[in-house]
């Protein structure tokens, strides 16, 4: 299939270049799963453009599979000439998938409906477990039903005979290597044998124990100790969980990811779908260790610039380059996992995979209280500390963030200290050098524009008697420092920095500012009757700041004296087009507040009011845009209420 053949509305997913074939395949399978969980209807023809055409059918052998256990369809005919007409050129690829999934069904396997298919969870563990006959036999193994699928392997609940226990059964899939490229197939298989000699080596209570290495009519398998449970991402389905219960469980996974690092494990790819609840005993294990980096095998897998894991969990070092990465990852991936256990969703996500590796390495993620306001605020620290984009500022240790998770839980001081705002402001300049060096230059030229403006006030304003001219200068001046502050204080803040990540406090900061330099003008100058437009517009900027950091009692009050004021010089000069602007702004704004609040009498009126005035200056200048468009603006406004 060529690109062409894709239709000119596909989605275009760009993977970072340094990911290997496989690594590319993996990441693809794993969003493209986590579409069909999440109820989306993913076209597999929108990933097939992700890698080159030569490698589309092996990709395309992994999504056909995964997708074939998700949707089922009572017109299988009708589901496979489908398929063919989309994927005309693909057709031993579709055959084999339909092949594998109707001998499935017919030996009676269950189809998945875990988070996280190569996670060995759910069943009902026994002498025996017979809850039907076997589906067949691997070797010493009775196998009963398929309870898990990844892109290279197959796990089964199956009963090893000469130990006579219930085992997950993982077995890499021979019919889907088949019809993958060469390169891949050695990458999977050495990944397979990686994974098995990693969970084999670690022997803790709280990670999954692997019972047997082998190999079965030339398929390598192992098989790992069986958990009847949950992961903890199908735990979230519900909702975010308690506090208590998120520390209770991340404690003990702690620990053991420490305990794997002191024999050489690095796991990097530790989330919720990878922690397995036993049912009955409510104890943690880390599971799948498929993407672990060891350190006593001699050799790096993992190729410099490669890019491996899950993107949503992954720390920053970790989404830029897999190979070199330390303790400090898995330590931030725990606070990943802590984070989704509190507020049910990751600390980064997008709609790509690269957008999402681009926030993971720029961003800074939403506090946890701003989605959860019911998480305390020690265990909000202790999360955010692990997610600190900077290693060295993380916990040391995973056995340090358990050990603070054991204060928490022990209602002690914990360790971890919370990050000052100054601090959040300082570290995101550093991340963004050119947007925090154009914000200091302007806020310098306030600064200056400030001080020139005062110095030159207090030296006129001293010679007023005996010096007209120095007076009007003076009150150049004053209105020239006023127009600095609308510009440097309310347009930059209302503008520039509100799209900014992780700019809110400065804003909020440039904002109490502003309010108070509006206070004090209004104190110094409320008397004088030459000012009365100033006067006006600053209650009216007055309002337009408490609506965004103050009461909605705040804002109305101030623009009410705004309207006030406006009325009376309106009525002054009914002809002056820039007062009758000023009065429909002040009322239009009335008529939102009044809207919020639930006044929907005495916000139609301040709307309509506002319309009359802004249809009058229509009228007079048809040709200015700014007045139609705010007219329109009134009219929606009228129409929302």
């Amino acid at each position: 299939m060529s690109d062409a053949e894709l239709g000119d509305d596909r989605v275009i997913r760009i993977l970072p270049c340094e990911m290997s074939l496989g690594s590319q395949i993996e990441l693809l399978c794993e969003e493209f799963e986590s579409q069909l969980r999440s109820g989306a209807s993913p076209r597999i023809e929108d990933y097939l453009t992700s890698v080159a055409e030569e490698h589309r059918a092996g990709l395309m052998g992994e999504l056909l599979a995964i997708e074939l256990h998700w949707r089922r369809c009572r017109d299988e005919h009708a589901l496979l000439d489908g398929y063919r007409q989309r994927f005309s050129g693909f057709s031993s690829v579709i055959e084999k998938a339909f092949c594998r999934a109707a001998e499935a069904s017919t030996a009676g396997v269950a189809f998945p409906t875990l988070p996280h298919t190569d996670t060995p969870t759910s069943g009902r563990p026994g002498r025996g477990d017979e809850r039907g006959r076997p589906i067949g036999r691997f070797g010493d193994y009775e196998v009963y039903e398929e309870i898990g699928r990844g892109g290279m392997a197959v796990v089964y609940r199956a009963r090893q005979a000469k130990a006579d226990r219930i085992v997950a059964l993982k077995v890499i899939q021979g019919d889907q290597l088949s019809i993958l490229p060469e390169e891949m197939k050695v990458e999977m298989a050495d990944r397979f044998r990686h994974e098995a000699q990693a969970e084999a080596r670690l022997e803790h209570e709280h990670i999954v124990s692997v019972y047997d290495v082998g190999e079965v009519d030339g398929r390598p398998f192992f098989t790992m100790q069986y958990v009847e449970g949950s992961s903890v991402a199908e735990l979230l389905h519900e909702g975010p969980m308690d506090g208590c219960r998120a520390a209770a469980y991340l404690e003990p996974i702690a620990r053991a990811v420490h305990a794997a690092h002191q024999v050489g494990i690095l796991h990097r790819d530790l989330k919720p779908h990878n922690i397995l609840v036993d049912r009955h005993t409510d104890r943690v294990l880390v599971a799948d260790f498929g993407l672990a980096k060891v350190a006593w095998t001699g050799h790096e897998m993992t190729q410099a610039g490669q890019v491996l894991g899950t993107p949503s969990y992954m720390s920053p070092e970790q989404a830029e380059d897999s190979a070199h990465v330390t303790e400090a990852t898995d330590v931030y991936s725990l606070g990943a996992t802590l984070y989704h256990m509190l507020t049910a969703r990751p600390p980064f996500q997008a709609p790509s995979l690269a957008g999402t590796l681009k926030h993971v390495i720029e961003e800074e993620p939403v506090a946890p209280r701003e989605l959860n306001p019911s998480i305390d605020r020690d265990l909000e620290v202790i999360c955010l500390k692990c997610l600190d984009k900077q290693p060295s500022r993380r916990y040391p240790n995973a056995e340090l963030l358990a050990a603070d998770l054991r204060r928490y839980l022990n209602n002690e001081p914990i360790q971890a200290r919370p990050i000052r705002r100054w601090e959040r402001i300082w570290r995101w300049s550093q991340r963004n050098p050119m947007t925090a060096g154009a914000i200091t230059s302007a806020l310098a030229f306030l600064l200056i524009a400030l001080a020139a403006a005062t110095i030159g006030y207090v030296k006129t304003s001293a010679s007023l008697a005996v010096a007209k001219q120095a007076q009007e200068e003076s009150e150049q001046s004053f209105r020239e420092m006023r127009r600095a502050v609308d510009r440097f204080f309310t347009q930059a803040s209302d503008h520039e920095l509100l799209d900014q990540p992780g700019m809110q406090p400065l804003r909020q900061a440039l904002l109490k500012e502003a309010v108070q330099y509006y206070q004090k003008f209004l104190t110094q100058r409320g008397a004088d009757p030459a000012f009365r437009d100033e006067l006006a517009l600053a209650h009216f900027r007055v309002g337009r700041i408490n609506e965004l950091i103050a009461t909605s009692d705040e804002a109305l009050q101030a623009y009410e004296r705004a309207r006030e004021l406006q009325e009376q010089l309106v009525a002054e000069q009914p002809g002056n087009r820039d007062r009758l602007a000023a009065l429909g702004d002040t009322l239009n704004r009335i008529g939102r507040v009044r809207h919020g609040r639930q006044d929907f009498d005495g916000a139609s009126s301040a709307y309509h009011k506002a319309l009359a005035l802004r249809q009058q200056l229509a009228a007079d200048e048809p040709e200015s845009n700014e007045y139609q468009r705010r007219t329109a603006n009134t009219h929606m406004n009228i129409g929302l209420l």
